[in-house]
């Protein structure tokens, strides 16, 4: 006597799985100073990463200036990872859909950005390392101790963008 059992898995589930993936894999989110001129982008990285300019006018035009470091890009996206990975994973524990895997990238970029700015409009608050004024012949030019704002007590623009890979 003979006795078999034919069984058929369902694997459609896992083809929606799997596109789910593709899609997640295949966007990134941008954020920083990632739409601004050639000139605020050199300002900017000049910034993050520290180095050496000149005063381009006021009572120290052509002095060289040593900018120290104070990353506003680099560090608040690094710093609050954790929290914003989080808010991604609970848009994500909707479902497996187009709209939840977009909605989770966009949230990435979102949530990395309005820590960037806030880092920005709170002088670094809660950055080790960011040095918290401006050397004296700064303030001078300036006429005011705040880090990374312009004499228009204007900052760098922070957006952030979606983008395919």
């Amino acid at each position: 006597m003979e006795f078999t059992v034919k069984t058929e898995l369902d694997m459609s589930g896992f083809k929606t799985i799997e596109k789910f993936l593709k899609l997640l894999g295949s966007k990134v989110a941008h954020s920083g100073v990632i739409k601004a001129d050639e000139k605020t982008m050199q300002a900017a990285l000049l910034n993050e990463f520290g180095g050496t300019t000149t005063y381009s006018d006021g009572p120290f035009a052509g002095e060289e200036v040593q900018v120290p470091p104070r990353s506003f890009v680099r560090a608040p996206a690094e710093l609050n990872a954790k929290e914003t990975f989080k808010k991604a994973e609970d848009v994500l524990k909707r479902g497996f859909t187009e709209n939840n895997a977009n909605e989770a990238i966009a949230t990435l970029g979102h949530e990395t950005a309005k820590k960037q700015r806030d880092a920005l409009e709170n002088n670094g608050s809660g950055i080790p390392g960011w040095l918290q004024h401006n050397e004296e012949r700064t303030v001078i030019t300036k006429g005011f101790d705040q880090p990374l704002w312009s004499r228009r007590h204007e900052t760098f623009p922070i957006d952030f963008e979606v983008v395919e890979k």
